[in-house]
């Protein structure tokens, strides 16, 4: 698996690498990001957050969030630089 983080651009540690091969639901994204799931899911229902509403769940294409952490599709400042 190739996961690296989004503020360092490093791999992250074992206990935070989720898979790739399916669609990560709120955990796996607030593990990526190291935010909390409260705040994952608000930022996808504020719209800010690239995600899918599947049979009434939210999930969230690994690819898609990781171009967003990495300021492709514009994360926050403070995802950028490492500061919350």
């Amino acid at each position: 698996m190739n996961t690296i983080t989004a503020t360092t651009g490093e791999p992250p540690p074992p206990a935070t690498v989720v898979d790739d091969s399916r669609l990560w639901d709120a955990n796996d994204v607030a593990r990526f990001v190291g935010a909390s799931r409260s705040w994952v899911y608000h930022q996808a229902e504020a719209g800010h957050l690239p995600c899918i509403r599947l049979l009434g769940f939210l999930r969230f294409n690994p690819s898609a969030i990781k171009a967003w952490a990495l300021g492709a599709v514009g994360a926050p400042a403070a995802l950028k630089t490492g500061r919350r």
